[in-house]
C-alpha cells in the first residue's frame, strides 16, 4: 500500500506510462484477446503407454524419412516431477530413437505436458505402419 499521496501519484503515473507503452507497441489491438483459444486436436488412442507417458500414432514428415510422434506426460503423483522419456520407432528396416526431458520446470501434480518427438532414420523411408515403443521413462 502506498504510504502517502506522493507515492500514490507516482504509482498512478507509472500505471499510465505502462498503458500508453502497451498501446504504442500494439496500436491496432492485434494482440487483444479475441475469444477462446482453439482446442488442441485429439491425438486419438495411445499406441504405447508406460507409466505416466503415452505415445500416439506418428505422422510422416515432408522428407519421408522422419516421423512426428505426439507424446503426453500426465503427472498422476502428488509432487512436481521431472521426466526423461525416450521413444523408439521401428518398421521393417527403419529404426530411430528420440528423447526429451522436462528439466526446466518439471510437470506439476495433476497436469499434462503435451509435446511431440521427431524421429528420423536418414537411410530409410518411414514405414506406413510403424511400431512405437517408450524405451525409457524415468521420474525424479
Amino acid at each position: 500500500m502506498p504510504a502517502n499521496e506522493e507515492e500514490r501519484k507516482g504509482n498512478a503515473d507509472v500505471d499510465r506510462f505502462r498503458q500508453e507503452l502497451a498501446k504504442s507497441l500494439d496500436p491496432h489491438g492485434s494482440n487483444a484477446v479475441t475469444g477462446k483459444p482453439e482446442p488442441e486436436p485429439d491425438p486419438g488412442m495411445p499406441v504405447a503407454t508406460q507409466g505416466d507417458v503415452r505415445a500416439f500414432s506418428p505422422r510422416k514428415g515432408s522428407d519421408k524419412k522422419s516421423l512426428a510422434v505426439p507424446i503426453e506426460i500426465t503427472n498422476c503423483g502428488s509432487e512436481r516431477v521431472f521426466y526423461k522419456v525416450a521413444i523408439t520407432v521401428s518398421g521393417a528396416i527403419y529404426k530411430a530413437t528420440a528423447q526429451m526431458e522436462t528439466e526446466v520446470t518439471g510437470v506439476y501434480p495433476g497436469t499434462t505436458w503435451p509435446t511431440e518427438l521427431v524421429v528420423r532414420d536418414p537411410q530409410h523411408d518411414a514405414p506406413d505402419h510403424p511400431k512405437v515403443e517408450i524405451t525409457v521413462q524415468t521420474r525424479s
